[in-house]
């Protein structure tokens, strides 16, 4: 672990995405309260900045992940947070609502290049078996920030202008570009035909054919886990307001609690001794995620409010913990699975499948709650398509004893350790 906070390229991502990811948060804050305190907007026009947001990742994740298999991802990221700082420029100096969404379009392309780059990147710099610790330090820092940042925005602007508020944000993006400016070259990995191993023999280096399953698995299951966190997001306002009738203070500290239970999680995997067991992580964070819906589920049926409160409480603790050990693994994983040839197109796609998980939850359950189905009804149905799904993995898992094809023992590290799941 103390090489994970001595290697300066990990501290130096760590630093750059704390700063633009404080940046972030000020920018949409600010963007909600032009939109809707200042100007009154509707629901659709407040769902506009969150699908503005998304909607370019699904396109543009795939080819930022194209562009990092070819070239230097170190100036892919520094180009990335210039042009983001560009398109908030843009924002802070617009005055009309739908120039403002189209910059909004463009800062969320141009930041769909970092994570892909990050993570094509992370294993040039770090040792497979150090991955884990470093996916989990920088884990450690978004989940921070989602407690943090939220309140420092909110505390500054309650006496700074939306777009003054922003200008700190085109600061925190010039500030991350100069911090990425202190990295090593790293530049694509060229491809190899064959491996070495102890003995000096050469072995063919696995293709895409053989990681595929795995990697098949892992993206159905982050799928189902973005999705799942969307829906409360979404969904738990409204069910706190009128089920546990309670205030917004309530959510904010629902939130905080799933915040910290991800800090949580993902500390222990930082810290924790021994070989990692990485599938065997996955499927436990997707247990405890499940009951994040369950909890839910049981706070409806509560016979009074302060139990209610106590089991949303401990659900969304347990939840965030399992969120923690779910995220930091499957990046990790991702990171082991894909040939590093290809794992910036990888990368991309993953974060293009997260995207869509989010857009399909944004867009669909305002159509489902309450018209077919009523919030504790469809939190119902993801905790037992949660709990079938671990079910399907773990017996896919062990039917086609994948164990042996996917990482060459030579690597020496094992990512599905089925024996001692």
């Amino acid at each position: 672990m103390r090489r994970i906070f001595h290697n300066r390229a990990v501290a130096v991502l760590a630093a750059s995405q704390s700063v633009s990811g404080i940046g972030n948060w000020i920018t949409m804050l600010s963007l909600f309260s032009i939109i809707v305190f200042y100007g009154h907007g509707s629901v659709l026009q407040t769902s506009g900045v969150l699908l503005a947001g998304y909607a370019p990742m699904i396109l543009c994740s795939p080819l930022a992940g194209w562009l990092c298999d070819r070239f230097n991802r170190k100036w892919i990221m520094i180009a990335s947070e210039v042009c983001s700082g560009l398109a908030v420029v843009g924002i802070i100096l617009s005055r009309r609502l739908e120039l403002i969404y189209a910059l909004l379009v463009l800062q969320s392309a141009s930041s769909s290049f970092l994570p892909p780059a990050t993570q094509s990147a992370l294993p040039t710099v770090v040792e497979k078996t150090e991955l884990t610790q470093a996916n989990a330090l920088l884990q450690q820092i978004s989940s921070g920030i989602k407690i943090g940042a939220p309140l420092l925005a909110g505390f500054l602007l309650s006496f700074l202008s939306p777009q003054q508020a922003m200008i700190l944000d085109v600061i925190s993006y010039a500030l991350s570009a100069l911090i990425l400016s202190t990295l090593p070259a790293l530049p694509p990995q060229r491809a190899q035909q064959t491996s070495a191993t102890e003995n000096g023999e050469t072995l063919p280096t696995p293709g895409m054919r053989v990681f595929l399953p795995q990697l098949v698995i892992l993206f159905v299951m982050t799928f189902f886990l973005v999705l799942i966190l969307g829906c409360f997001d979404l969904l738990a306002p409204t069910f706190i307001r009128d089920t546990l009738k309670q205030q917004a203070s309530t959510f904010g500290l629902l939130i905080a609690c799933v915040g910290l239970g991800a800090v949580i999680g993902s500390l222990w995997l930082l810290v924790r001794k021994g070989k990692p067991h990485y599938w065997r992580d996955i499927i436990l964070g997707v247990i405890l995620l499940t009951m994040l819906p369950g909890a839910t589920v049981l706070a409806s049926f509560a016979p009074a409010p302060l139990l209610a409160l106590m089991i949303m409480v401990i659900g969304c603790l347990v939840g965030g913990v399992g969120q923690g050990f779910s995220l930091v693994q499957s990046g990790t994983l991702l990171q082991l699975l894909a040939p590093g040839t290809m794992l910036g197109r990888v990368s991309g796609i993953f974060q293009s499948t997260m995207a869509v998980a989010q857009l399909i939850c944004l867009l669909g359950i305002p159509w489902i709650v309450p018209i077919y189905l009523s919030i504790t009804a469809i939190f119902l149905i993801s905790a037992i398509a949660m709990a079938l799904l671990t079910v399907i993995t773990i017996l896919i898992l062990y039917r086609d004893r994948v164990r042996s094809q996917l990482i060459p023992s030579q690597d020496e590290v094992d990512p599905i350790s089925l024996s001692q799941m």
